[in-house]
């Protein structure tokens, strides 16, 4: 007679027998929401284990997801280019956010492991005091030039995201010195006619 196992049974089961092909497969299957759900249940042992199994962008989305307080355990037990790895996916005030959490030697081999431009932006983060609007607030924003169509506004979010994970919804206007002068929607910029 057949039972059904729940994620965590299924999970320790391959992990145990060290049969991790079909649990790959299974979890090339799920969504982030779900992996999220089935971790929630696990043994902590197994969750890193699940973790690795992911496939890269899956991986980044699970993390992403994550509350602060799990991606921090999910930390300890990761590689630093793991690590680095999904912590690229994060937004720059996202990133401060999880490293406040771990403990401070953790927190100071990640971003000394961190790419430059990625430690210079949580740095500038870190100089601004707790719960202001420079700490809480991402720096990763997308500015064009008053008079810009609509068509060069998404040539330019193309080039600035680069491949990046962040979330845009906002394309800010600035005047000539570079001042905000004003804000759309992205919504607003990919439907409008091109000029």
């Amino acid at each position: 007679m057949n039972t059904v196992k729940t994620f965590p049974e299924y999970v320790r089961e391959h992990i145990r027998t060290k049969n991790l092909e079909p649990l790959k497969t299974f979890l090339r299957a799920m969504s982030a929401a779900e992996i999220i759900d089935g971790l929630k249940d696990c043994e902590n042992a197994d969750k890193p284990v699940v973790f690795r199994l992911l496939q890269k962008d899956s991986g980044a989305e699970v993390f992403d997801l994550l509350d602060v307080g799990e991606q921090s355990r999910m930390v300890e037990s990761l590689t630093n280019d793991e690590v680095v790895s999904l912590l690229g996916v994060l937004d720059p005030d996202d990133q401060l956010r999880l490293l406040d959490e771990l403990p401070a030697r953790v927190a100071k081999r990640l971003m000394d492991a961190l790419p430059r431009e990625q430690r210079e932006q949580v740095s500038r983060l870190m100089g601004y005091e707790d719960d202001t609007v420079g700490r809480i607030m991402s720096p990763v924003q997308i500015d064009v030039k008053r008079g810009t169509t609509a068509s060069e506004a998404i040539n330019r979010i193309r080039a600035k995201k680069n491949g990046s994970r962040h979330v845009i919804t906002m394309v800010y206007v600035t005047d000539e010195t570079r001042r905000i002068v004003g804000a759309v929607p992205l919504s607003a910029v990919v439907t409008a006619d091109a000029s």
